[in-house]
């Protein structure tokens, strides 16, 4: 494998350049009037170049992509405090306006089909079919008008407050402004007077805090307000799918014809969540030992959704903000520092763990499930977000005299026509609908006993400390959530497609897995259904390693040690670092992701999973990076 990466380039460039400015004019008793001013120029730019040895389809993978960014943030805003009543009573306010202007260029090449290993840059030899890339130029900007203040007697009551009017240019004039608030209060009871004699001597401190409020969420694109147009690509007809019908040129000119996959809306607007946050902090023996809990409760009635259309309107989809999603859990950590203060050792242990739990609160058109055929998962009002749909796996069949029969026809289970007959080898999934007909208009369902969300999650910490030297470690862990192996399904699935696909895109080293191949296997509980490479002579594919099934469900847990330090500082007031002049010196080696474990043992990583819970990494795990390194300041 050594010898496939050497192929490989990965160069990732960066220029990030920021200036700023703060001025303050004192007026008068606490009040002031400040001014910010920020630029930022942000540009990167990547070159990438995958070699064929280590790509499933047998071919080399180049891309070239530069993006800049250019940010100007002005921010001027009046700042009051006054503290009287010997202290005892605070107050804070602020009033300002806000400025956030973004400009960004971008331009994105890949190109595939190269002869050879050594070219790892695109030029000018590719065919259309070959080399596609894009060019942009976007900008948006936010305006703010806000308010906030606060009040706090003896550290004992605080209560705060705040709000904020904010226009999008993302939306459309009459729709992108909103206003957004919040307000919070806590109550210290360590520093009540009359609570003193009633808490134990070992609590240290003790406080609940409780919030409330609204916020917004601008959509990430600058322009999908607009209606948009598809251009021709010089000859190469395109774009038949659903109702566009387009061709890409006519009498010899590029066409240009409406997107009927996006059509304008200028009531796009915010998403708007209200939320509500109630806590509790606690400190005992000396602070050695801090508890904190919080509970929470999201609503976001205003969230954009594609929704679709018939194909007699003329249009596919288009964005609204239609749903609503709840979302709802809490958050503990617990910290513990295992020697007193005053000790030269010093070891802190640090416990984090979060549970949360989110269904679909609203859908268009009456709450009606939305079902995505294409990527084959669903909403529905009362169940989580995200659920599978999918065939159900039983059984892999041995022999056909397991399949079940008809007793009207008697005639045994079968798939529909377009697929392969059943065989032996091949999976059998649930017929939901009892007419003993495979298909996927009957047969697929949402999958409601899995789910990508964890049953709980979080992290695990520890530093070290004895006079110069340290000891970290850093780790994380989730447990209880459904995944889908959707890297191995991209391989096995090769086998059961028409043509020469296998051989290009499914010989892959398999042999950590089992597979049926006799009669017994399936009884015996092998892992996978059988690797038939299929060709026109059976009758085209069964579709058997297809990705909406079960059978690529597997188990999330996992815990993994994600960086683990070591190292020793040296005292500055040492004679030798007087002698050669340093204020600073430290020697250290680190590793990034030293060691995992995990329930599955199909998945590659299971910490490697999007917020659908597929998999990805292209079939490679986190890499490992070891560093030495050595930190001086003269």
């Amino acid at each position: 494998m050594a010898g496939e990466l050497n192929d490989k380039l990965n160069t990732d460039r960066s220029v990030l350049l920021t200036l700023s400015n703060f001025a303050t004019l004192d007026l008068i008793g606490g009040l002031s009037l400040n001014s910010q001013l920020t630029y930022v120029y942000d540009s990167n730019k990547k070159n990438f170049y995958e070699p064929s040895t280590i790509r499933p389809e047998g071919d080399g993978f180049a891309s070239y992509a530069l993006y800049n960014r250019n940010n100007v943030n002005a921010d001027t805003y009046f700042s009051y405090f006054n503290s009287f009543g010997d202290g005892s009573h605070n107050v804070t306010a602020v009033l300002g306006n806000r400025v956030d202007f973004n400009q960004y260029e971008n331009m994105r090449l890949s190109a595939i089909g190269f002869g050879s290993d050594a070219i790892k840059v695109i030029n000018g030899r590719y065919t259309n079919d070959e080399i596609s890339g894009d060019t942009s130029i976007e900008s948006n900007a936010l305006l703010s008008y806000y308010g906030r203040g606060s009040y706090n007697f003896k550290d004992r009551y605080r209560i705060s407050g705040t709000y904020t009017r904010d226009g999008s240019s993302k939306f459309g004039k009459d729709v992108r402004w909103a206003d957004f608030y919040s307000i919070s209060g806590a109550w210290t009871l360590t520093e009540e007077p009359f609570l003193e004699p009633v808490l134990p001597d070992f609590v240290s401190y003790l406080k609940i805090r409780a919030s409330w409020g609204v916020n917004g969420k601008q959509m990430g694109s600058n322009n999908a307000r607009f209606g948009a147009y598809n251009l021709g690509f010089g000859g190469n007809p395109s774009g038949y799918w659903a109702n566009q019908m387009n061709r890409s040129t006519y009498a010899g000119v590029t066409g240009v014809i409406p997107n009927y996959n996006r059509m304008a809306n200028d009531k796009l607007s915010w998403e708007e969540t209200e939320q509500w946050n109630i806590g509790v902090d606690l400190d005992m023996f000396n602070r050695r030992l801090n508890l904190t809990f919080e509970a929470y409760n999201k609503k976001t009635d205003q969230l954009l959704f594609d929704t679709t259309f018939p194909n007699y309107s003329g249009y596919n989809y288009a964005q609204a903000n239609i749903a609503g999603v709840l979302n709802y859990g809490w958050e503990a950590q617990v910290r513990y520092r295992v020697f007193p203060a005053v000790s030269d050792w010093k070891l802190d242990l640090m416990l984090n763990f979060s549970k949360n739990e989110n269904f679909v609160s609203k859908l268009p058109n009456g709450n009606r499930d939305y079902i995505n055929t294409n990527q084959n998962y669903g909403y529905v009002v009362g169940l989580p977000l995200n659920l599978y749909r999918m065939f159900v796996n039983d059984y892999i069949i041995d022999d056909l005299s397991q399949l079940p029969v008809n007793p009207f026809t008697g005639q045994p289970l079968t798939g529909k026509s377009a697929w392969a007959a059943i065989r032996p080898g091949f999976p059998i999934w649930r017929d939901l609908n009892g007419d003993y007909l495979l298909n996927e208009d009957h047969d697929l369902k949402l999958a409601t006993e899995f789910s990508p969300i964890p049953d709980i999650q979080g992290g695990f910490n520890i530093n070290f400390q004895y006079k110069g030297w340290y000891l970290q470690a850093y780790s994380q862990f989730s447990f209880g959530a459904d995944i889908k192996n959707t890297v191995l399904n991209a391989y096995m699935d090769a086998y059961d497609r028409t043509g020469d696909a296998w051989a290009r895109r499914g010989l892959a080293d398999l042999s950590a897995h089992t597979f049926w191949e006799k009669p017994g296997d399936g009884a015996a509980g092998v892992d996978f259904p059988a690797l038939y490479p299929t060709t026109g002579s059976i009758g085209g594919p069964f579709y058997g390693f297809r990705g909406n099934q079960t059978l690529w469900i597997d188990s999330g847990d996992y815990w993994k040690i994600t960086n683990a330090a070591f190292g020793y500082t040296f005292n500055k007031s040492e004679t030798f670092m007087k002698n050669i002049g340093l204020s600073r010196l430290r020697i250290f080696a680190s590793v990034l992701n030293p060691y995992q474990w995990q329930r599955s043992k199909k998945v590659v990583d299971a910490s490697m999973v999007d917020f659908q819970g597929n998999t990805y990494g292209n079939g490679y795990p986190q890499a490992r990076t070891i560093s030495l390194g050595i930190d001086t300041k003269f």
